[in-house]
């Protein structure tokens, strides 16, 4: 279990488990979880990041065709390894790494 699903496990608990009179002292609770309230926050304010890196780690194809090609997220030019300049492929994008998928040729 990663510090965020413990953090979350541990408000809910607390939050879905009444004590025996069916009452939260809110001063307990608030003072008990902070600490994983500030954990929480932090993975709301790194999430958009995540889902940026995620898009970017999953493999896309490059637009182009014979030795021309480019990158599907900026656009900029990708090596198909096809030209005669360079024979390299490359398989993550130099400017924005992409991660490329060029299938099977």
């Amino acid at each position: 279990m990663n510090k965020y699903q413990e953090a979350l496990s541990n408000i809910g608990g607390i939050v879905l488990e009444p004590s025996n009179d069916g009452y939260h002292d809110p001063r307990t609770v608030c003072q008990f979880f902070v600490e994983d309230i500030v954990i929480l926050h932090e993975l709301v304010n790194i999430y958009p990041e995540y889902l940026e890196l995620k898009a970017k780690a999953t493999p896309k194809k490059p637009a182009g065709y014979h030795t021309d090609y480019n990158c599907p997220t900026c656009n900029k030019r990708v090596r198909s390894g096809k030209g005669s300049s360079s024979r390299i492929k490359d398989t993550v994008c130099r400017n924005c790494y992409q991660v490329l998928d060029w299938g099977k040729e």
